[in-house]
């Protein structure tokens, strides 16, 4: 998948920007995360203290709420700070998580030199959690070991 806007800069488009239509004769490629972010729609959060062991779990999701006119997409994750122990990450699209759902106050658009947005999608999460979420789909699994991070692009 493509991860850039191709943004094209002509001496037409120049008057636009109030800047010297000489000067100005390029073809930019813009990450998508820099163009989201210009334009107020890439969000940052953290679920902090996720608790589990003993036999229990702990999740974190992104919650689209119905009708909230936002089409999610997952640009990056990471899970860092375990320290003790091995573990394991599973990645569900639309199931039905268990637990008592939290939801983290730790959310901020990426740019932050725009009035913020408020975003529609919530971060929310369960510590101390019994089983594993039901329907969805389980889309792909990671393991690491203690004191090691994980993050992918999607």
């Amino acid at each position: 998948m493509n991860n850039y806007i191709s943004y094209n800069q002509s001496p037409r488009h120049a008057s636009l920007l109030n800047i010297n239509p000489i000067a100005i004769d390029y073809d930019v490629s813009v990450p998508i995360s820099l163009m989201k972010s210009i334009e107020g729609k890439y969000f940052v959060g953290i679920a902090y203290n996720l608790q589990f062991g003993n036999a229990t779990n702990a999740w974190a999701r992104l919650y689209n709420p119905p009708n909230s006119g936002v089409n999610l997409y997952v640009n990056i994750w990471t899970v860092s700070d375990i320290l003790s122990t091995p573990y394991r990450i599973r990645v569900w699209f639309n199931s039905t998580p268990k637990g008592i759902v939290q939801y983290s106050l730790n959310v901020t658009p990426s740019n932050l030199t725009i009035v913020p947005p408020q975003p529609h999608v919530q971060l929310q999460y369960a510590i101390s959690v019994n089983g594993f979420p039901t329907d969805g789909t389980l889309t792909f699994v990671r393991y690491s070991l203690e004191g090691t991070t994980i993050t992918s692009d999607c």
